[in-house]
């Protein structure tokens, strides 16, 4: 007689990160947005922090920015980390686009006539 058993097997592996947009262009006072994705088994947790800071600003896939400043601008990792402690890392640079404020003139601004009234024999520039 022949014996069956059935096994399970359960494949592990460290996390992987992958940043569709390694470059988001925002509008300066705007709300944005820079996603993530992660993959691993165990299933990792994730953080998103700005390069030049180690204190999380984000717990998940999905990092949101509300009322995007000049001081916003720079590049934030996501990084997946298992409990096996295995971790990676991806990088978003974000970008501050600033519109000018005022009255916005018609481009190529022209300049008004001006008339000048010069005697006779007299020199305009010395």
């Amino acid at each position: 007689t022949a014996i069956r058993q059935t096994f399970s097997v359960t494949v592990r592996f460290g996390p992987t990160v992958g940043v569709p947009h390694r470059t988001v262009t925002l509008l300066e006072g705007s709300r944005g947005v820079v996603h993530c994705h992660t993959d691993g088994s165990p299933p990792p947790y994730v953080n998103w922090t700005r390069e030049d800071q180690s204190e999380p600003i984000s717990s998940n896939e999905t990092l949101v920015l509300t009322e995007v400043t000049l001081s916003s601008a720079g590049s934030y990792l996501c990084t997946a980390t298992d409990r096996l402690n295995l971790s990676n890392f991806r990088t978003a640079q974000v970008e501050i686009l600033v519109l000018p404020s005022g009255p916005l003139l018609p481009y190529p601004a022209t300049p008004s006539p001006v008339q000048l009234f010069v005697p006779l024999g007299a020199t305009l520039f010395a």
